[in-house]
């Protein structure tokens, strides 16, 4: 069952994370729960962005078309971390860190002769 504050509703898991956020929060601070003062609503409202999904809005998303890729594995060469070949078309590595090789997927995108990589944001 979802919880609603300020019109955002958590689902069970975002809200444990909003709780946790507020908790190690507390703990940093070395406050005691005699009720929510000024910190902690700012904490709460951070809480309720993240969980959210503020996060996920930067996170970039890349897809191959396999209608398009011809499975000539540049983009494997340029981005090994990446992209891999399998059936002779190319796709994303299962746990494939996106963040961390956006500029190599950028340079596969571009260099891919069918342009078969499409990047989201």
């Amino acid at each position: 069952m979802p919880f609603a504050a300020n019109n955002i509703i958590l689902r069970p898991l975002a809200l444990k994370r909003a709780l946790l956020i507020i908790l190690l929060l507390a703990i940093a601070k070395k406050r005691i729960f005699n009720g929510i003062d000024y910190q902690m609503a700012k904490g709460l409202k951070f809480a309720l962005l993240v969980s959210k999904g503020l996060p996920n809005q930067l996170k970039m998303k890349v897809k191959v078309d396999k209608t398009k890729c011809l499975g000539c594995g540049l983009c494997v060469s340029i981005c090994p971390l990446v992209f891999e070949l399998k059936n002779n078309k190319s796709q994303i590595k299962e746990k494939a860190n996106l963040e961390k090789s956006k500029e190599c997927i950028k340079e596969a995108a571009e260099n891919c002769p069918v342009q078969a990589i499409k990047i989201e944001k």
